[in-house]
């Protein structure tokens, strides 16, 4: 799973988008919830819905003009009043599908603010390095990677015992 990634699941979240805004909702409001860091639908429904107990933190985005706003907080209320974290941008303009916006209207600017939010909670942060497991990571061509450079992450290194061709390195730490 998440952890033959090196991906820390306590940091997994879902975002989506206007139908993809609704499905996040719903893989945390269905009766058996995914166990996600934190949601953001962006641009979705914005009725009231029953918020789980354990509802992870919801950041919202949503502009005056789209049509799935009409003027409703509902979604952000039931947030607030089931007590979970909530972060909420109301623009003025940006219409529905505003993505990561587009140059004149005010919506444009709400994806480095996610990316603030993200950050402030700790879902940014790094995980300290696990320790060695007596193996190299190869990169999809087969050769070792001692460093963990970027290119090699690019690439989707995988975990392997056999010893290392170039016989440059005999362990990595994962």
């Amino acid at each position: 799973g998440l952890k033959a990634l090196d991906v820390d699941p306590g940091k997994v979240g879902m975002i989506g988008f206007s139908a993809g805004a609704a499905l996040t909702l719903q893989s945390v409001l269905r009766p058996q919830p995914l166990k996600l860091a934190f949601i953001a639908p962006i641009y979705g429904g914005m009725g009231p819905v029953q918020v789980p107990a354990n509802a992870p933190p919801m950041f919202n985005v949503i502009a005056t003009d789209d049509f799935l706003f009409r003027g409703q907080f509902g979604v952000v209320k039931s947030w607030f009043d089931a007590g979970r974290p909530v972060e909420f941008h109301l623009f003025q303009n940006g219409g529905h599908g505003f993505g990561l916006g587009y140059p004149g209207n005010t919506a444009n600017g709400w994806f480095p603010v996610f990316m603030r939010w993200l950050d402030v909670n700790g879902w940014l942060k790094a995980r300290a390095p696990a320790p060695a497991r007596g193996g190299v990571i190869r990169t999809p061509n087969g050769a070792c990677d001692r460093a963990r450079s970027n290119s090699a992450r690019k690439n989707r290194p995988t975990f392997s015992t056999a010893p290392c061709r170039c016989s440059k390195a005999t362990a990595v730490s994962l």
